[in-house]
């Protein structure tokens, strides 16, 4: 029959959360607990209340108002306590429906059991709720594949967009086992994929925003469109690498320099096949730093700079010296520039070497028509200094020596290039 006031508290004995940390001999209420959520007892006497292994009289030494207690004595900073609710052991029947809550359920209902040891098979049933009025039902795993499959041919939540013909429920160009999607037309991805082996099997068209397609004879097929580029690849820090223009059949290298993991490599000019008659297969530019020989002895430079740039362009080199410096020594015998950077060859059919030009002061030889003219041997590194008069050519040429140069305190000033081949 029903109660008149509160009803009984019901259940099992539950233990009452510690509150004694809260004593301090001056405070007399305490909120009631068990594991976190609040008590609300029916009377002093569904408690048992023990402080410092003393057993409490109910209404006596405390009472109860909804889930709080209080002491008729506050107990003391250090006190123990421990405290049980008592329920009422009642027959519960056969519950009301809707009367039983996940709270009320074990865990151990789902971790309680072994795992099903293997792949899911299509006989294998799972629990579902219907999405109509809360009503559990149960599926075999063979319905869940083929909604998944008819799912995704169906684009119901956008995973494809374009799906025609007459294959799974109805899409040709989709066939899903259950773990694999194939498609043979355009898919259109509006999410990120992660581990995704892509193998695409149908050209791309104009228009397209960013796709990936293959055909036979084109193999792997990229194309964009984009306001700036319709291609653009970047690395890792987003920076644009490579990139082609709206409408450009031009590639631009953004950012890095283009160069080749394997040495000997080359880029082809002018033509339209590897041939090696239009590889460029090296470029170098650089310094270096040129040596004054003597025959015998060295001359001694005491002052100014003498020094070398050059630029290689496949197997044809360019080099400029430049000198402004002052000697303290001439050296002896005949007078050549060394280091040169790379050695010449015969001069392209026999010339016997490459001769260059000479401007600037610093040689002993009087005459306004004496020339100096640099020469390159070939097989050689050392540039040896030819004198001539040009009004006496050849007759009058001759090799510098130490003679031809001077120590006085008008220091030489020199500029020499040179056109060469090397090996």
């Amino acid at each position: 029959m029903p109660y008149i006031g509160k009803s009984p508290q019901q259940g099992n004995y539950s233990k009452l959360d510690d509150f004694s940390g809260d004593f301090d001999g001056s405070d007399a209420t305490h909120a009631i607990a068990s594991g976190g959520t609040a008590i609300d007892p029916v009377t002093p006497n569904a408690l048992i209340i023990s402080i410092n292994g003393v057993i409490q009289e109910p209404s006596t030494d405390y009472t109860v108002s909804g889930s709080n207690i209080t002491f008729t004595t506050a107990p003391a900073a250090g006190d123990n306590f421990f405290g049980v609710a008592l329920g009422e052991g009642v027959s519960i029947g056969t519950p009301s429906n809707s009367t039983i809550t996940a709270a009320k359920l074990s865990s151990a209902v789902l971790t309680g059991h072994t795992d099903i040891g293997g792949a899911i098979a299509d006989a294998d049933l799972f629990l579902v709720d219907d999405g109509a009025g809360g009503t559990l039902r149960k599926t075999a795993a063979s319905r869940l594949k083929t909604y998944a499959g008819t799912t995704i041919a169906n684009n119901t939540d956008n995973y494809v967009t374009t799906a025609t013909g007459t294959g799974l429920n109805g899409e040709a160009n989709l066939t899903f086992d259950g773990s694999t999607l194939t498609v043979t037309g355009a898919l259109d991805v509006t999410t990120d994929i992660t581990g995704l082996t892509l193998n695409a099997d149908g050209d791309t068209s104009a228009g397209d925003n960013a796709a990936i397609g293959y055909t036979a004879a084109e193999g792997l097929i990229l194309t964009g469109q984009g306001s700036t580029d319709d291609i653009t690849i970047k690395n890792d820090a987003d920076t644009t690498v490579v990139n082609v223009a709206t409408g450009s059949t031009d590639i631009e290298v953004s950012a890095g320099d283009l160069f080749f993991g394997t040495a000997g490599k080359g880029v082809v000019l002018g033509a339209t096949t590897n041939t090696d008659a239009n590889t460029l297969d090296d470029y170098e530019e650089g310094t270096f730093t040129p040596t004054l020989l003597g025959a015998s002895s060295n001359p001694v430079i005491s002052s100014g700079s003498f020094s070398g740039t050059y630029r290689k362009i496949g197997d044809a080199v360019t080099i400029w010296i430049y000198g402004g410096f002052g000697l303290s020594n001439v050296g002896s015998g005949t007078i050549s520039i060394g280091a040169i950077p790379f050695t010449s060859n015969d001069g392209g059919g026999g010339l016997g070497g490459f001769n260059g030009t000479f401007s600037g002061r610093g040689f002993s030889a009087s005459g306004t028509t004496t020339i100096v003219v640099p020469r390159l041997n070939p097989g050689d590194t050392n540039m040896t200094l030819r004198l001539f008069d040009q009004d006496d050519y050849p007759n009058s040429e001759s090799t510098s020596t130490h003679s031809n140069l001077s120590t006085s305190a008008n220091s030489a000033n020199w500029v020499i290039s040179c056109f060469y081949f090397t090996s």
